[in-house]
C-alpha cells in the first residue's frame, strides 16, 4: 500500500510541475539593470522567448505595447497593425531573444537627429553622453508589455 501511494504522489507532482511549467513564455523589458536587458541603446525593447515545449517554434506574433507613466495609449507606431514578430526558431526546452526599437523609441532617445559625418572626439562623446542620459529619462518613465501571443510550430 505504501508503495502504491508513494507511486500517486510522484506522478502527482509530476503531472503538477508539467501542468506549471509546460509552454511558451514570451517576456519583454527595457531596464538595464540585473542583466536583464541585452540590447544595444538604439533597440532598447529586450524579448526573451522560453520554449518550455517539446515542439519547435516556428514564429511568433504580439501585440508589444510601450507606455509612459500612467498613460493608457500604446507609444509604438512601427508594428503591423499592432503586431510584432518573432522570427528565430526555438528548439524545445530552448530560449532565445531578440531586440525591438521604434521610431517613438529612436525620437526620444535622439531628439535632435543629428548625423555626424566626421565628428570629433569630443563631440562624440558628448552625443555617446546625451544618448545615455536620454535613456535613463527612457527607461525611468517607460514600461513595456506583451500581450496577444500567438505561436506557430514547426510540424
Amino acid at each position: 500500500m505504501k508503495i502504491v501511494l508513494t507511486l500517486i504522489a510522484v506522478i502527482s507532482a509530476i503531472a503538477i510541475s508539467y501542468l506549471c511549467f509546460y509552454g511558451v513564455e514570451v517576456t519583454a523589458t527595457i531596464e538595464r539593470g540585473d542583466n536583464k536587458n541585452r540590447c544595444s541603446i538604439s533597440s532598447p525593447i529586450f524579448v526573451k522567448v522560453k520554449n518550455n515545449t517539446f515542439s519547435t517554434i516556428r514564429d511568433i506574433t504580439f501585440n508589444l505595447e510601450l507606455f509612459k507613466g500612467n498613460r493608457s495609449q500604446n507609444l509604438l507606431v512601427d508594428t503591423d497593425n499592432g503586431f510584432s514578430v518573432f522570427d528565430v526558431v526555438v528548439p524545445p526546452f530552448g530560449e532565445e531573444s531578440g531586440c525591438y526599437t521604434d521610431r517613438y523609441i529612436k525620437s526620444f532617445l535622439n531628439p535632435n537627429n543629428i548625423e555626424m559625418r566626421n565628428p570629433s572626439a569630443k563631440e562624440a562623446a558628448s552625443s555617446i553622453m546625451d544618448n545615455v542620459k536620454n535613456f535613463r529619462v527612457f527607461e525611468d518613465s517607460h514600461k513595456v508589455y506583451i500581450s496577444n501571443i500567438a505561436v506557430s510550430y514547426i510540424e
